[in-house]
This record gives C-alpha cells, structure tokens and sequence, in this order.
C-alpha cells in the first residue's frame, strides 16, 4: 500500500514539474463563423465556442434560448479531467443539452447542473455572449439605465464591456441616455481598442447633436494609446457637427496624443473637415506647437496649407506658427509651401518675415525670401519689407542671392529701389555689393533721386575696381 501511493506522488510531481507559472494567456479566435475564446492557466483550459443569438437565463446560470444555426459548446480541461457541455437547438424551439466527461456522454444529474451553471456564469462574464439579448429584455421590462450598466462592470474584460454598451447604443435611447452611456464607457472601457472600436460605431450610428459629439469627443481623450486615438478622431470627425465646443474638444484630445507622429496623422486626418468650421480650424492650427517634432510640424502645417478655401486669416496663423518650428530647413520648407498657396494680406506677409527672421541658416532665409518673392501679387510696401528682411541676413552671398532676385521684377518702383539700396549699403562683400548696384542698373528707368542714392552707396563700396565699375555704369546714367 505505501508503495502504491508512492508511486501515485511520483506521477504527480512528473505531471507538474513541466507546468509553468506564467500568467494567464487569453486567445479569441474565429474560424469558419465560429467564435472561439480560450483561457489556458497553468493548471486548466477553458474554452467557449459559439455561433448564431445565445440567450441566457436571468440567472445567467441556464440558456433560455438559441438561434436556428446556434451552437454553443463549452470546455475545461484540468489535469486529467475534461468536461464539456454542448447547447444546440433541439428542433422545436426549445434547448437541447448534451454533457461530457472526457469523451463519453453523461446524464445532467444535480452535480453536472452545477457545474454547467458556473461554466456559464464564467462563459458570460469572460465573453460577454448574450449581450444584445440581455440588454433587450431588460429594456423592454422597463429597467432603469443605471440598472443595466451596473451588470456592465462585473464583466471581466473590455471586449465584454463593449458588447453590452454597443446594444445599448443601438436600442434607441433618448439624448440623455446616450449622454450617460458615452461617458460610462469612457470610465468602464480601459482598453483603448474597444473605446475607440464604440465611439467611432457611436459617432456614425447616432443622430448627432453639438451635446453628443461633444461628449464623444471629450471621452475620445480617455484613449491611452496614440495610434488609436489618432485613428478614431479621423474615423469620428465626418460624422460629427464640430461647431462651438465639440470643436474645441476634438483639437483638445488632438492635442493630448503623445506621439508627434500620431498627433500629425491626426491633424491631417481631420482637417478637412475642419475647413468649413473656421474657429475650429484656427484652434487646430494652433495645436500643431505642442507638436515635438520639426518634421511632424511640417507636415501638418504644410498639409492643412494645401487646403482649398482657407481665409487669409488662416495662412496668417499658418504662417504664424511656422515660426515655432526651430528646424532652419523645415521651416524653410513649410513657408515656402505657404508662399506658393497663401491668400497674400499684409499680417500674412509680416507672419511670414518674422518667421524668416529667427531663421538660423542664411541660406535658408534666402530660400524662403526668394520663394516669397516669386509672389507677382506683392504689393510695394509688402516689396520694402522683403527687402529690409533679406538685409538682416548675415551672408553677404545669400542677401545678394535674394537682392538679385528682387532686381528680376520688372515692377519696382522708387520706394523698392531705395530700401533695396539702403540694404546693398550694408552688405560687408564689395562684389555682392557690386553685383547687386550692376543687377537694377541695367534696363530699368532710374528717378533722379534714386541715382543720387545708388552714387552715395557706389562711394562707400571699398574696393576700387568694383567702385570704379559701378560708378561708370551710373555716370552712363546721368
């Protein structure tokens, strides 16, 4: 005898010793239209499989009903023991009821309706499988909604939790109740997935109000991850009135993404239809500082710039912002795109030279002014500010480069040509100083006044040869 449950112990300890105490591993799969959930543990596996409507019993502890097609299997595995029980229409309308033990079928006596009941308490709590039924029948009793959320909580997991509150928001609530039923699933809902998964379904399926999507969008900021709530914000905005606060609210949770990628991706994503809301589109804008990344910012800027029907308003605060990039090329970059496409207004204008300004890179200051400069709708004073602003260059090379192209204009009037030389007057390279005079002495019609000024800068340029030369082109002049 003491041998006999020696060796008993020994299998024991063989059949343990290879399990490992990790955690528990939760797999949902389907094939063929068949739903499968499985939870392995160290010690068991327990698995549910189903197909077609399932409706469990008040208690949970019995299925009420299955559809024609419906199947419902479910299955632990526990050391060497496994148990099984099979639901399935019968054919009448009623349930039929098939329950194993390893392989063999066994009568349902009181010890296998025990069982079977915690299986389906446990079967409902993991899955959430008879949702949309459960929430039906106690809709049509007249639950209260504070009655069916709380059957919402004691659900194990997110995706659960989502079958619950997708019937509730597809059974035709008033207002205030899907007010109440947006922001519990902001509070009930951990898994960013599933809370994008249902506001994106609620954001297309509801008759929407300013007060719901508002509400949508202020629980889209309880989305943890950045790659879904960039995604759910695009997968919102067309459905959604953004007047007013719901606006504010979607470039607030825009605002609150923490990857500069996604929170790009996002501004792209939903500024088109923020074009047609013009605050909203101003607040967008504006959200792109808190963007981390020169190139993000860039590409938002650049992207939202390329717009059809912006006001000159907005290319002045696109303009504006460009000046927070601290990048020299991709600020360049994102004014030269702003240069090709703005309304052009004299705040735009001046947005757009003070962010040349705190450019670092002379060359890049040149390419920017340049790019301006190629605008034939600048007016003459719009002309003297470019041309003042190319004088703050520190390279006499790349201030000459974009005083040769101003010289190109066929259109400057005295005004230019007057800050024009005021700002060759300042160039330290006598040869930029002199390509610049030789660049507006060559067929353009001088005033006398501007003459005389180009002779006092001639006199002050150092080098002899190159002073000579200027000054005979303007004696040619006279």
């Amino acid at each position: 005898m003491q041998r006999k449950f020696l060796l008993t112990a020994a299998t024991a300890v063989c059949l343990l010793a290879p399990v490992s105490l990790q955690a528990d591993t939760f797999v949902v799969q389907s094939r063929e239209g068949m739903t499968i959930y499985s939870r392995v543990t160290p010690l068991s596996h327990f698995k549910v499989s189903f197909i077609g409507e399932i409706t469990f019993t008040d208690d949970r502890g019995d299925i009420a009903a299955i559809s024609a097609a419906g199947y419902l299997s479910i299955e632990r595995r526990e050391l060497l023991r496994t148990r099984k029980v099979v639901f399935e229409p019968d054919g009448t309308g009623g349930v039929r009821r098939t329950y194993f033990i390893g392989s063999r079928s066994r009568d349902i006596d009181d010890a296998a309706r025990i069982w079977i009941k915690e299986a389906l308490l446990e079967t409902f709590y993991m899955t959430g499988l008879g949702a949309e039924s459960r929430v039906r029948k106690l809709l049509a009793e007249g639950a209260p909604l504070g009655e069916i959320l709380a059957e919402v909580e004691p659900l194990e997991r997110d995706e659960a939790r989502y079958y619950y509150l997708s019937a509730l928001g597809a059974s035709g609530l008033p207002e205030g109740d899907l007010l109440e039923v947006t922001q519990a699933a902001g509070e009930l809902l951990t898994s960013s997935f599933w809370l994008g998964k249902l506001l994106t379904e609620w954001a297309g399926q509801w008759a929407q109000t300013g007060a719901l999507a508002e509400t949508l969008l202020a629980v889209t900021g309880e989305i943890s991850s950045s790659y879904e709530r960039s995604r759910t914000l695009i997968a919102m905005v067309d459905h959604l009135p953004l007047e007013g606060a719901a606006g504010r609210r979607l470039v607030e949770s825009l605002g609150g993404i923490a990857s500069s990628y996604e929170q790009s991706r996002a501004t792209i994503g939903v500024a088109p239809a923020l074009v047609r809301h013009p605050a909203a589109l101003g607040d967008l804008i504006n959200a792109v500082a808190s963007i981390s990344s020169s190139y993000e910012q860039k590409r938002s800027l650049t992207a939202i710039g390329a717009l059809p029907g912006l006001s000159a308003g907005h290319y002045t605060l696109l303009a504006d912002l460009t000046g927070e990039i601290s990048s020299s090329f991709e600020r360049s970059t994102t004014l030269i795109s702003l240069a090709e496409r703005a309304v052009v207004s004299d705040a735009f204008v001046q947005a757009y030279l003070d962010a040349v300004k705190e450019i670092s890179s002379s060359y890049e200051q040149a390419r920017s002014l340049v790019a301006l400069d190629r605008r034939d709708d600048l007016t003459a004073e719009q002309v003297v500010a470019l041309i003042r602003t190319a004088g703050a260059i520190s390279s006499s090379f790349e201030t000459g480069r974009v005083l040769a192209r101003i010289a190109a204009r066929t259109s400057l009037g005295a005004q230019e040509l007057l800050a024009y030389l005021q700002v060759v007057a300042g160039i330290s390279s006598s040869y930029e100083q002199g390509n610049a005079m030789l660049a507006i002495l060559d067929g353009r019609e001088l005033s006398d006044e501007v003459i005389r000024a180009a002779l006092d800068v001639a006199r002050g340029i150092s080098s002899n040869s190159t002073r000579s030369q200027v000054l005979d082109r303007l004696l040619d002049r006279l």
